[in-house]
């Protein structure tokens, strides 16, 4: 089970944490522990290109940070690409897993460039950083197909609202009801929305109830969803993140439930494919005066990149940052729990007073509350 740690700032705790894998005596250590009868050469290899990686990253990372959308995504695919890529040395002395990192994996060619970003294609292959993600996960490898922005944009937690107002499509992202037993709902533009994701549903075993009124769909999951949950550690792992559920999508080759890392990390690096060979393009869809999606786009940026390194730290070190927030339950639970004492204390104090100088004054309310 993963373990968890309060922050007041999550995202800088993450970096902070990520930059010790700069250090190769550091690398090394995780790497000698992880492979204590290793063979020493790879093992000092690993270390020294996997820090080298972590070093490079850090860089883009802070040059990303200080440039502008027009070419931060390029920025960013550099760092993810290094994170990524660190993270296989570390985690593996096999070429097995390593050889995936020969290969983009994935590419956006000319033809498949529409005015739209929502109807580009990026065409995946059984190859490159992509795939070895989902092996990562133990997730199903995807054939070579096409996928579009769309998909991978309505995959993404933070941003499914904007999602929603921008496409007038449903995300497929459903937000956890505060305060329930493990209930989620989602939002959806009408009842063919919901129809469209029966065989998802059917296949995942996910039920729901749709509430025309306010167009909210309330999301559970029956016997054979709850068991196939129970009985399967990559599927558990894809579709909930944070206070999310990830449902699973239908590409080419099937419906499956794909890990978040890998929508974060094929949409940063697609993004950065269309700065670096597409500028003219890319400004398009970014410039707000002529594009609908340019602040799904901005949006998405900074959340892919947070969630990528979230999930890169949680992989490395088996744990995650909380961030330290009331929410309004917590605030109303801390009050509601506070106000006996409270009430208690002001009879306690009129009542000593009474007694100290021989007056008269009226308790507000009965002695002793609780």
């Amino acid at each position: 089970m993963l373990n968890t740690k309060i922050s007041n700032n999550p995202l800088k705790d993450i970096l902070a944490d990520l930059q010790l894998f700069q250090q190769t005596n550091y690398c090394y250590n995780y790497i000698k522990n992880k492979y204590p009868d290793g063979e020493e050469t790879k093992i000092l290899y690993s270390s020294e290109v996997a820090s080298a990686c972590f070093r490079q990253a850090n860089e883009f990372i802070i040059s990303a940070q200080n440039a502008n959308l027009s070419t931060n995504p390029l920025l960013y695919s550099y760092a993810l690409n290094n994170f990524a890529k660190g993270m296989a040395y570390l985690l593996y002395l096999d070429e097995e897993m390593l050889k995936y990192f020969k290969d983009h994996g994935f590419c956006i060619s000319d033809n498949n460039i529409k005015d739209n970003i929502l109807e580009t294609n990026i065409t995946l292959k059984q190859s490159g950083v992509p795939t070895f993600i989902l092996k990562l996960f133990n997730n199903t490898v995807l054939k070579k197909q096409e996928i579009s922005f769309e998909l991978l944009l309505s995959q993404i937690p933070e941003i499914s609202d904007i999602f929603n107002k921008t496409t007038l499509k449903m995300s497929n992202v459903a937000k956890r009801v505060p305060n329930s037993k493990g209930d989620f709902e989602m939002y959806c533009g009408d009842f063919k929305q919901i129809e469209q994701r029966k065989e998802i549903s059917e296949e995942y075993g996910i039920h729901g109830t749709y509430d025309d009124r306010i167009n909210i769909l309330h999301i559970g999951f029956n016997m054979k969803g709850k068991e196939k949950i129970e009985h399967d550690d990559a599927i558990k792992n894809s579709l909930f993140y944070n206070e999310h559920l990830i449902l699973p999508n239908k590409f080419e080759d099937g419906i499956y439930c794909l890990n978040l890392m890998f929508y974060c990390y094929l949409l940063i690096m697609s993004y950065g494919m269309l700065v670096r060979y597409n500028a003219h393009k890319w400004e398009n869809f970014i410039d707000p005066k002529i594009s609908k999606e340019s602040t799904l786009i901005a949006m998405s940026v900074d959340v892919c990149v947070n969630d990528f390194l979230t999930l890169l730290h949680q992989k490395l070190l088996s744990y995650t940052y909380i961030e330290d927030k009331y929410d309004d339950y917590n605030v109303k639970k801390v009050i509601q729990d506070s106000t006996p004492q409270i009430m208690n204390n002001i009879t306690s104090k009129i009542t000593h007073y009474n007694l100290q100088y021989g007056e008269h004054y009226p308790l507000p309310w009965p002695n002793k509350m609780r």
